[in-house]
């Protein structure tokens, strides 16, 4: 980096920077999205369904009990 370039570029990155985001981010964004989703909801709905469909299920289905719909809990 030579000196001029130190001077410019402070006033030169806030410029150039929403431009390049507002273009770089979407692009990026939906690559690791792709990438980390899957993983994320693999262990995260393990984990959420059951609680979520505990509170569900007994309004779904009043007629089968929790105990029922969940043996063991």
């Amino acid at each position: 980096m030579s000196k001029v370039m130190l001077k410019v570029m402070p006033k030169v990155i806030p410029k150039i920077m929403p431009k390049a985001m507002l273009k770089v981010i979407p692009k990026v964004m939906s690559k690791i999205m792709l990438k980390v989703i899957p993983k994320v909801m693999s262990k995260i709905m393990p984990k959420v369904i059951p609680k979520v469909m505990s509170k569900v299920m007994p309004k779904v289905m009043p007629i089968s009990r929790t105990d029922f719909a969940f043996p063991g809990r």
